[in-house]
Formats: structure tokens, C-alpha cells, sequence
């Protein structure tokens, strides 16, 4: 029991120590959380913006932010990806908020996306469009809460600390936004 509750505590304070590195800005801690997390902020980025060169920049400009803002991190009990999450989340709502009103066409094919193939090289990328399409007809808290949920694979509680919110009101909003995007796809 007593090694069981040792090892769930050692990623904790693992990730404490990376946190404590970043901190002092060691080059191989930055490498570390960078290698962790970008190609998850990447995707995250492209699920909400649908364009690859954009989501590049906003990843990219996720860890320069965090780099600006280390030094003000504290540890609350929620994952370090949960404030590079929301790091995300808030310049990726600037750049839709900059750019609603001058759509952008990504110069790279969308079938270049990773994510977009399945395991065995066949391109969904119509469903893909369709999904993306219908996604984007929802409220922005309900994008942010599926996105989060279902295309990054965050628990309830780390979805709820990077968009602010508790933990039931997130499960409330997915249910909502869910329900929203079923119409949309069948309409």
C-alpha cells in the first residue's frame, strides 16, 4: 500500500523537479516539455483553428509564453499540461478573434496531417472536414470542452482547470455541446 501510494506520488514530484528546472531555465528541462507536449499542442491548435501553418505558430508561440510566464507557475494540484493547455487555449482564441473576419486557406494539404490518416493509410479526411465543419457551428466553450475531452484525451478535472471552470460544469457542458453537435450533424 505504502509503495503504491510512492509510486502514484513520483510523477507528481518528478514533474515538480522539471517544473523547478524550467524554472531556473535549463535548456534540457525546456527540451523535456517541449518533446512532451508540442505534437499534443499542435493538435490541439489545428483542431480549432483547421490550419496547419497557423497551428504551428500557435504551438511554437505557446512555449515562448511559457517561458515568459514560468516564473509565476505554482503548483496547485493540476498538471503542468493543463497551464500550457490554457496557454493554448487563450492565443488561440486571440488568433480566431484577429482573424474572423479574413478566412485563411492552409498552403499545405490537410491530408499531411498526421491524425488525419487511419492506421492503415487509408485519408478520412472528408469525415474529417465534416467534423470540423460542425464543430465549428458550436459555441466556443462547447468546441474548447470536446476538443479538450475527446480529440486530446484530458480527464474531466484537467479540462475543467484549463478553461476555468469545475469539474461538474464541464461535465455538463459536454453533455450540452454533445447533444448540439449531434443536431448539427444531422441536419
Amino acid at each position: 500500500m505504502v509503495a503504491a501510494r510512492l509510486a502514484a506520488q513520483m510523477p507528481v514530484l518528478e514533474a515538480e523537479h522539471l517544473v523547478e528546472e524550467a524554472q531556473a531555465f535549463s535548456e534540457e528541462a525546456w527540451s523535456q516539455i517541449y518533446d512532451q507536449h508540442y505534437v499534443r499542442l499542435f493538435d490541439y491548435c489545428y483542431a480549432r483553428t483547421g490550419n496547419r501553418a497557423a497551428a504551428e505558430d500557435l504551438a511554437a508561440e505557446v512555449f515562448l509564453e511559457a517561458v515568459r510566464g514560468i516564473r509565476g507557475y505554482r503548483y496547485r494540484g493540476v498538471p503542468f499540461a493543463a497551464w500550457l493547455y490554457r496557454i493554448a487555449r487563450n492565443l488561440t482564441a486571440d488568433h480566431l478573434q484577429r482573424n474572423a473576419r479574413r478566412p485563411q486557406v492552409s498552403l499545405v494539404e490537410e491530408a499531411d496531417h498526421p491524425q488525419l490518416r487511419e492506421p492503415d493509410g487509408t485519408e478520412h479526411v472528408a469525415d474529417r472536414h465534416d467534423i470540423q465543419a460542425a464543430l465549428r457551428r458550436l459555441s466556443d466553450d462547447q468546441q474548447q470542452v470536446l476538443i479538450l475531452r475527446f480529440f486530446q484525451g484530458l480527464s474531466h478535472d484537467e479540462t475543467a482547470a484549463v478553461m476555468g471552470r469545475r469539474t461538474g460544469a464541464v461535465r455538463v457542458l459536454q453533455t450540452r455541446a454533445l447533444s448540439a453537435l449531434r443536431r448539427v450533424m444531422a441536419a
